[in-house]
């Protein structure tokens, strides 16, 4: 038999309890079916935020969207891991009028150091009017949203150097580099093939033990970053780019030459070169859009050449 409570079973103590109690229950209740969180309702995933493109309108932005489509990826060793970057239909609906962006994709996992892309013939891009980099991201569901983007100069860069030639690269002297590419020396133990390290670093080139002498080229400048899942515009001042704590870094007694961007020694007057890193063991789903170098405006100016 079901014993139906009532307030004659109640002590006048018991019952002061019993309906604040029962309000309480209730509330929870409402609330459950305010949130979605009961029955079956399917938890959000995937968040769809308004796009302020006005954003941009408080810099002036020298757009470099055009090295977007000479791009070249690399990465460690791992089977059936590759991934190619390329210019591809945002699918989702278009970003500030640009219908298409920069795309790197890679569903598998790196196993040893990562993988890295960038971009031919990036050239000289003289910025020193600017303050830092510019460019819209994403990194859409599940996948790593963290990456390291690296900037290179004429002290840490040659571009007329080619590593398939064995020995040291010495710059022309026309070539407006600071620095010497060794191609095979290196601060490592000898090993069988390249070893590096989590930054991608040279660890051992495999035929050298040789310390890195301290021209040379390779100890690129660079910041980290972490993306969220829905596009955002990022800004990213020159001084938060530095260099690794390496025997080549910049300035030292070879490399006299020192930029004059606030809070780093990286040449704003010559940039030569921008690579971006991704970590090992995490698949990744990137989208880049509007990639430029900025200032921010004079009060009163117009909207950005970009909009």
């Amino acid at each position: 038999m079901t014993h139906q409570l009532n307030s004659r079973d109640l002590s006048p103590r018991r019952a002061r309890w019993v309906a604040p109690s029962l309000a309480f229950a209730v509330l929870v209740a409402v609330l459950v079916a305010l949130l979605g969180l009961g029955g079956c309702t399917a938890y959000a995933t995937k968040k769809n935020l308004p796009i302020d493109c006005s954003v941009e309108n408080a810099y002036d932005i020298d757009n470099i969207d055009s090295e977007f489509g000479m791009s070249w990826s690399s990465h460690d060793g791992t089977t059936d891991a590759g991934f190619m970057p390329a210019v591809q239909t945002i699918p989702d609906g278009a970003l500030c009028t640009d219908t298409t962006a920069f795309h790197v994709t890679s569903l598998n996992y790196y196993n040893d150091w990562g993988a890295v892309f960038g971009f031919y013939g990036f050239g000289k891009k003289i910025e020193t009017a600017r303050q830092g980099l510019s460019f819209w991201a994403r990194a859409p569901g599940n996948t790593n949203k963290g990456l390291t983007i690296l900037i290179d100069d004429p002290n840490t860069y040659n571009p007329s150097a080619s590593c398939t030639d064995a020995g040291m690269v010495v710059p022309p002297g026309d070539a407006g580099a600071n620095c010497t590419t060794y191609c095979l020396a290196d601060g490592g133990s000898t090993a069988t093939g390249p070893v590096l390290d989590p930054n991608g670093n040279v660890l051992s080139s495999g035929t050298s033990t040789a310390p890195l002498p301290a021209n040379s080229c390779g100890n690129s400048y660079q910041t980290q970053l972490t993306l969220t899942a829905d596009w955002h515009f990022y800004t990213i001042p020159f001084s938060a780019f530095h260099q690794m704590n390496n025997p080549d870094k910049v300035p030292n007694a070879a490399l006299t030459e020192t930029g004059s961007a606030e809070g780093t020694y990286l040449l704003t007057s010559s940039i030569w070169n921008m690579t971006f890193r991704v970590p090992k063991a995490a698949p990744f789903d990137l989208w880049f859009d509007r990639l430029g170098f900025y200032s921010p405006r004079t009060p009163g100016e117009g909207p950005t050449d970009a909009q």
